[in-house]
């Protein structure tokens, strides 16, 4: 499978109902089924997205474009389900243990608000977690279990209280 653009970072959602690729290329999150695991986990990521793709057509405000492909498109029979485009080159993503949700980085981004974004497959939205993000933003990682997401920055780590909205 070949992309346009840059491919930055690749992400597997660990989730044991199903196990969905996340690639980051150049402005584009990609996700993918791959057809390499078991028949039931397939299943379920296309369960999945198609309760996705409801929960996003149901939305009146959208925060970016998730474009979801047709089973009859070139892209749908190279494995990829779902585009999120965003305003800048993404340079990590990473999913939450669950699978359910997913970050990303563009430390690029001319606004400073949208460095990092996090995406809920479930709800089928994207959300700005910062209303101003730190400078020099990495990478992040979700806590397993707890409502925490790690931030680094080329000089610091952070924590941030995804609940309270706070940083530690």
């Amino acid at each position: 499978m070949q992309f346009s653009g840059i491919n930055y970072s690749l992400s597997w959602s660990n989730d044991l109902k199903g196990g969905l690729l996340a690639l980051a290329n150049d402005t584009r999150l990609i996700l993918l089924n791959p057809d390499c695991i078991s028949q039931s986990n397939y299943q379920n990521n296309q369960f999945l997205l198609e309760e996705t793709e409801t929960n996003h057509k149901a939305l009146t405000n959208k925060l970016l474009d998730w474009t979801f492909f047709e089973n009859t498109s070139k892209e749908w029979k190279e494995g990829q389900r779902l585009e999120i485009s965003l305003n800048a080159s993404i340079k990590h993503v990473a999913f939450h243990e669950k699978g359910e949700y997913l970050a990303t980085v563009c430390p690029n981004s001319s606004q400073q608000n949208d460095v990092v974004m996090v995406h809920s497959l479930q709800k089928g939205t994207s959300q700005r977690p910062f209303n101003k993000s730190k400078a020099g933003i990495q990478k992040v990682e979700f806590h397993p279990n707890k409502p925490f997401l790690f931030l680094l920055t080329q000089k610091n780590t952070y924590i941030y209280n995804l609940q309270k909205q706070v940083k530690f």
